[in-house]
């Protein structure tokens, strides 16, 4: 063979190596970009965040402006959950959300128990989440269900009561 067209393999061995170098990096890049996928669970874990919730009652957490005077989660915080998760910290924006899984209006707390990253998608994921917890908040400020009820039906199987109110049809559940 000639030095030609060993040199000619070479540099193709070589563009190869490098386009299968850069598809590698950009896949691994999209993994830990925080770009959700379908293995992304519906619930948190159990062991890392059981939910926690505070001491108060009905009336408070119907009270006006309950939620804005007990969010507290700082940055370090909500760095620690996504950490916590084996998701990088900053996410893309809009793909996830710390949640906090029994939510504030229902008597959640700020604890990192009660703290993991909900994706946005797929469907269903925190803007779905969110609706049940404005339509039970609802219920438990109209007297219909109590605030424990509340919470052990988001804790047990929230989307399972989604799906059973059919809030999946409703375009927008506001508070």
């Amino acid at each position: 063979m000639s030095k030609t067209v060993v040199r000619f393999g070479i540099v193709i061995i070589s563009l190869i190596l490098v386009v299968l170098l850069v598809v590698t990096l950009m896949m691994d890049r999209r993994q830990t970009t925080g770009t959700p996928h379908r293995s992304y669970p519906v619930y948190p874990d159990p062991k890392m965040t059981p939910g926690d919730v505070l001491e108060v009652t009905e009336a408070d957490v119907c009270r006006s402006g309950y939620t804005k005077e007990v969010r507290s989660v700082p940055r370090y915080i909500k760095k620690a959950v996504f950490m916590e998760y084996n998701l990088p910290y900053p996410p893309l924006p809009g793909a996830f959300e710390v949640d906090h899984f029994i939510p504030l209006e229902l008597g959640g707390s700020n604890d990192i128990k009660n703290l993991w990253p909900e994706p946005a998608e797929p469907t269903p994921g925190f803007h779905e989440k969110d609706k049940l917890e404005n339509h039970l908040h609802r219920q438990v400020c109209n007297g219909e269900i109590t605030l424990k009820e509340a919470q052990e039906l988001i804790r047990k199987d929230w989307l399972a009561v989604y799906q059973k109110y059919g809030l999946e049809h409703h375009k927008n559940t506001p508070q």
